[in-house]
């Protein structure tokens, strides 16, 4: 048991050294913020929570995590996840969104992330301009 016990701390310790190494970046939430006013019209508390977040910490390019997440062990088991919700951004299409509630006081939350469902499913979220005919430019037949 305390062979497993000890796999299990290095692990934790491993993912820690991870994210650790990873310094937060700035984030801008108003394009986030603006649709979610509308689409979240019964949840200000959400909206307000996500007008907060001004700092990311990319996971990869499908996901990045808005608050550090390596204070997820540091903190303990005072938040736990309460839900995702759906947002569709102009900017940048659809996506989940990851909330966390607080344990003790459940209407206090946090966003934990964004997962970009476009990135993910490699659709392209701004109209490409109208694409000129291709054309030509080098054959061994050109002049015959």
């Amino acid at each position: 048991m305390k062979h497993r016990k000890k796999q299990q701390v290095g692990h934790e310790r491993e993912y820690q050294e991870w994210y650790s190494g990873k310094p937060a970046q700035p984030f801008q939430p108003m394009p986030f913020v603006y649709a979610a006013r509308e689409q979240w019209a019964d949840r200000p508390d959400l909206v307000r929570a996500l007008a907060g977040c001004t700092q990311q910490w990319p996971e990869s390019e499908l996901y990045t995590h808005l608050h550090d997440p390596s204070l997820e062990h540091r903190e303990g088991r005072k938040w736990r996840h309460a839900g995702t919700f759906p947002l569709t951004c102009p900017e940048f299409g659809e996506m989940l969104v990851d909330i966390n509630s607080h344990m003790v006081d459940p209407k206090h939350f946090k966003i934990r992330g964004i997962e970009f469902l476009d990135r993910a499913f490699s659709r392209s979220v701004v109209p490409h301009a109208q694409q000129q005919p291709m054309q030509v430019v080098h054959s061994k037949y050109r002049g015959k």
